[in-house]
Parts: structure tokens; sequence; C-alpha cells
């Protein structure tokens, strides 16, 4: 015999419910006239909730909006020290090399990036810089080589550079801040392996830059760039380099 649900109980607002004894009922009770537009409620604030996420992850994540560039430069002594996946030609590197340029906004922690869905660097829009790249825009790591690291810095960072609006005008522009801002000299009397103090360090520059380090070793400088003068503004970022003491390898 079959059994039948419990029509009868009711919760303590006194809205009758269905205890369903048998999964048929079950059935029965989630396509009756009464739970049936709830359903429907549901799924449509599911949809609505779920377009709404899409949005604004798509205007975080594709806004090419942002007020100032960072040219990232990166230290590759201190990038691979006790770093397995470096190369010996990358190890004994002594001079900054570009990380990349980076439209950024506020304090850098919010920054658009890949703006264009398809992307790919094409080897006639590098070919004037190439031979500066090579010895200055290497990828530190062997994780990639120097034409992957490229790419995924253009297709992340350049595609959003509004400002410069061809693959060979962000690859032109980045060499040429390179040129112009390399702290190289700067650091000629640093003593190398040494601490120093991080604010004896931050003298040496003119503006406030962001100093990255892994531990107390610096691994990279960041500095901030206004967008159409490409002249330094002060970083708001100061970076990680928090101990007190910063060793350049």
């Amino acid at each position: 015999m079959e059994t039948q649900p419990d029509w009868g109980r009711r919760d303590e607002n006194g809205v009758r419910f269905v205890i369903a004894k048998n999964m048929t009922y079950l059935g029965d009770f989630v396509t009756s006239r009464r739970v049936r537009p709830l359903l429907v409620y549901f799924g449509i604030i599911t949809v609505i909730l779920g377009v709404a996420t899409i949005m604004l992850c798509s205007t975080n994540y594709r806004s090419k909006t942002f007020d100032h560039y960072v040219l990232a430069l990166q230290w590759p002594p201190g990038v691979c020290y006790n770093n397995g996946k470096c190369s010996v030609k990358t190890k004994n590197i002594d001079y900054f090399t570009i990380h990349g340029l980076w439209p950024s906004k506020g304090d850098d922690k919010q920054y658009p990036s890949y703006c264009n869905d398809k992307c790919e660097v094409l080897p006639e829009n590098i070919q004037l810089t190439m031979s500066y790249m090579a010895k200055y825009w290497p990828t530190v790591l062997t994780t990639k080589t120097d034409r992957e690291f490229w790419e995924y810095e253009y297709c992340k960072h350049g595609t959003c550079a509004t400002s410069l609006p061809s693959q060979y005008a962000y690859f032109l522009q980045a060499t040429l801040l390179h040129r112009r801002y390399d702290p190289t000299p700067k650091i000629k009397n640093v003593d190398r392996g040494s601490p120093v103090s991080v604010s004896v360090f931050r003298e040496l520059f003119k503006q406030q830059v962001t100093l990255q380090c892994n531990g107390n070793r610096l691994i990279e400088i960041r500095i901030c760039l206004d967008q159409t003068s490409y002249k330094e503004i002060p970083c708001k970022n100061a970076g990680n380099c928090i101990s007190g003491t910063v060793i350049l390898e």
C-alpha cells in the first residue's frame, strides 16, 4: 500500500507543509502550484545576482581606466637569491631589468588588466626594440622564454595602456623609460650584500618609489609616472620592505 504524505502538519507560523514519506510525493511537492512560483522567483533572483557579479568582475577586470603608470624594474640578483628557477645568465646580471610598464590606479593594488580578449605579440612589432629588450627586458625565470614574457606583459598590462595604442608604442615607451629612469647608477655606492637602512636607500630617489623585497632582499623597484607626461610622481604604495633594512645582493 502506498504511503500518503502528512498534509495536516503546520509550522510554527501556521503554514501548512508536506513531509514527503516517499520520493514520489517529494516530486509532487516540488511541482505543486504552491511551490512552483517560489522556484521561479528564486530562479530569477539567482540569474540577476549572477549577471550582476559578472558585470562587476568585468568592470574591475576589463576597465581601461587608470591614473598613472608604474615602471617596474627587477633586480635579478635579488630575484634569483636561493631561487632554483633562474638561469646562470640572469643570476649574473648586475643591473636593473624591465619587469613591465603597468597602467595603475591609486595605491597600485587595483589596476586594469587583460583588456583584450585576443592578444598576440607579432614579431614585426618588436623588431626595432628587440636588441634592447633582449638585454634589458629578459625573462629572469626559466619558466618563460623572453618572447613569452614580453607577450605576457603586453597582454596583461599593455592592452590597457590607452595612451599607447599599439604594440610597438608600448614596447618602445617602456624601453625609453628604462633608459631615463634606470636606477642602476644610483646604487653603485651601496654595499652589496650588507644591510642598508630603508630610509637611507629611499634618499637615492627624488620621489617615493615602491620597494619590493623577498624577506629583506631587494627584488624590485617600482617608479610611478604621470600617465601623460611620464614624469616621476610619488608612489602611494611604499612596498613590502618593512624590516627597516634592505640588502642589495
